[in-house]
């Protein structure tokens, strides 16, 4: 997506970009709309729509309404978003001037959402300093990796055994949606969607502990993976193995998906170890 100017957009879709800024895939800014899109070269550009500000604002609100969020949280998981992505630089150290310009937010829940994100893990705080922005370090990559092979390993084999028909049922619709989302949906959507599959895949475990572990390793993962230049030889890999994994959880190979699954994710960090070789 090139930058350009689009005017005379529609309720709807305005409505849609509120939903999208509070996924963190666009940010408002002086009246107008700035799209990020990962798709080109793996890196962001920028698409520019000129939005009335009272429409904008209505819109935002009501979606903010709708989903019952403070300030803190929304910007809490804008910054997220956008952590992931890669927005700011490994080692960055954030601006508090700049971040209350770019977000449109006060001092107070900027500040709670950036204590949050601290605390999750996405940033460092510094004494007197502020906030900074997490080193990519491939030791800490090799770590995660393991973490991740032997909790969501433990998690599937615990999902396998105590999934129901509903489960099936939602672990299709996700992959179906994953599948498709590959060659139809923007880069920030496909995230979002892959996401969700993985999520789908070890709802059942039973272990409320064990899925917030896991949730919050995906986030340090993807801080890698997102940030590495595209590989579609082992992208092409690791799409076939999501259905791979949806046919033996269906089958209740729990053994096997397990094996499936490690190897998905040890394939996976290959591609996020090339995010560490750019640094």
């Amino acid at each position: 997506m090139s930058a350009g100017v689009l005017v005379g957009v529609t309720g709807d879709f305005i409505e849609k970009q509120a939903f999208r800024l509070s996924l963190g895939c666009i940010f408002y800014r002086n009246n107008r709309l700035f799209d990020l899109d990962y798709k080109a070269e793996s890196r962001p550009s920028r698409a520019v729509y000129q939005i009335p500000k009272n429409e904008w604002s209505n819109a935002m609100n009501d979606t903010i309404k709708q989903g019952g969020a403070t300030a803190a949280s929304r910007i809490y998981e804008m910054l997220r978003q956008d952590l992931l992505n890669g927005r700011y630089g490994a080692g960055e150290r954030l601006s508090i001037s700049l971040l209350r310009d770019t977000y449109q937010v006060g001092l107070s829940p900027l500040r709670e959402a950036l204590n949050r994100l601290a605390a999750y893990g996405l940033l460092r705080q510094e004494n007197q300093r502020g906030f900074r922005v997490l080193e990519l370090s491939p030791e800490e990559l090799v770590d995660i990796t393991e973490m991740r092979r032997q909790l969501e390993g433990r998690a599937l084999e615990l999902a396998v055994q105590h999934g129901d028909e509903e489960w099936e049922s939602q672990l299709l619709a996700a992959n179906h949606r994953l599948t498709r989302a590959a060659t139809q949906a923007p880069v920030v959507e496909w995230e979002l969607l892959h996401s969700r599959f993985h999520n789908a895949l070890v709802a059942p475990c039973g272990s409320a502990w064990l899925l917030r572990f896991i949730t919050q390793l995906h986030d340090q993962f993807d801080r890698y993976r997102r940030l590495a230049p595209r590989h579609d030889e082992l992208r092409h890999r690791l799409d076939a193995q999501h259905q791979e994994l949806v046919d033996l959880a269906l089958a209740r190979n729990a053994r096997r998906a397990r094996e499936v699954l490690e190897e998905h994710i040890t394939l996976s960090s290959e591609v996020a170890m090339l995010s560490c070789e750019q640094v």
